[in-house]
């Protein structure tokens, strides 16, 4: 579950320049709007730099997210919506994900309608000996939610502390392909990554002190502010969404084939019920 934000106020709020970003009262007010995790700063203060960079771009109202013709598999932008604040946006194990995010409208063949596809940065909530979360840390986390009509989910959150790797002034985002397919729990890592290695084989990487391979988005510029204008900034928010939407279509897919095991077991409980009674 994330954090409630307060103060921010997308109509007014002025980014940090990019030479403030490592300066205590910026890491101070991210923290207080809920863009940063209480244990980002505790625990992994070398990435609040870009985390800040990050956030300052998703939240800046004049960074624009101009329409593409394509983003790839027949998915295509149609029309940026700004900064706005999505609601019932859940999440089967982490709660609701209410709250600001920069939005674009997207068409997806495989998907009926245009659904609103917003991304965001947000620190999570720390708990301790909580009835239902347990004991948590309070990470950072790159969130992307889709909203079909009036219903919203998350359909990723990639912690930031983890998987946002240096490589000079660079970052390289990579996710292990982690995953929640509704009521039904956790589906194996692998059997994503072998999903998303099929339907986007350009997005499944292999990493040499790893057995299975990751899903790497992009590696974004951090000697500098992130902007649009960057053909980075471009190619990683492309990924993201694509990536996103490959999520959805894996948790579709397989809450069909369990729906449909579901189905075949009560028919041939029943058949064999009916059998047996008329044998009788």
């Amino acid at each position: 579950m994330n954090c409630v934000p307060k103060q921010y106020n997308p109509s007014n709020w002025e980014r940090p320049s990019f030479e403030d970003n490592s300066k205590p009262e910026v890491i101070e007010q991210f923290r207080r709007y809920c863009w940063i995790g209480a244990d980002t700063i505790n625990m992994n203060p070398e990435v609040l730099p870009f985390i800040i960079n990050l956030a300052g771009f998703i939240y800046d109202r004049r960074c624009i997210l101009k329409p593409t013709q394509q983003i790839r598999n027949g998915i295509s932008s149609v029309e940026y919506l700004g900064i706005r604040w999505l609601e019932k946006i859940g999440n089967p194990s982490e709660g609701t994900w209410d709250g600001y995010y920069k939005c674009v409208q997207i068409q997806d063949p495989r998907r009926a309608g245009n659904p609103i596809v917003g991304i965001a940065v947000r620190g999570t909530q720390k708990t301790r000996n909580d009835r239902k979360l347990g004991t948590r840390t309070g990470t950072t986390a790159l969130v992307v939610a889709i909203k079909d009509d009036e219903k919203g989910h998350n359909s990723l959150q990639l912690r930031l502390d983890n998987f946002a790797h240096p490589l000079g002034t660079n970052y390289i985002i990579r996710h292990d392909g982690a995953l929640t397919v509704g009521r039904h729990g956790r589906a194996k890592n692998s059997d994503v990554l072998d999903y998303v290695s099929k339907q986007a084989p350009e997005l499944a990487r292999f990493n040499q002190s790893k057995e299975l391979p990751e899903v790497e988005l992009g590696t974004l510029d951090n000697s500098r502010q992130i902007n649009w204008e960057q053909q980075e900034t471009r190619n990683f928010t492309a990924n993201l969404i694509r990536y996103a939407l490959i999520r959805d279509q894996f948790r579709f897919e397989r809450e069909q084939e369990k729906h449909n095991r579901v189905f075949i077991y009560k028919t041939a409980r029943y058949e064999f019920g009916s059998s047996h009674t008329m044998q009788t």
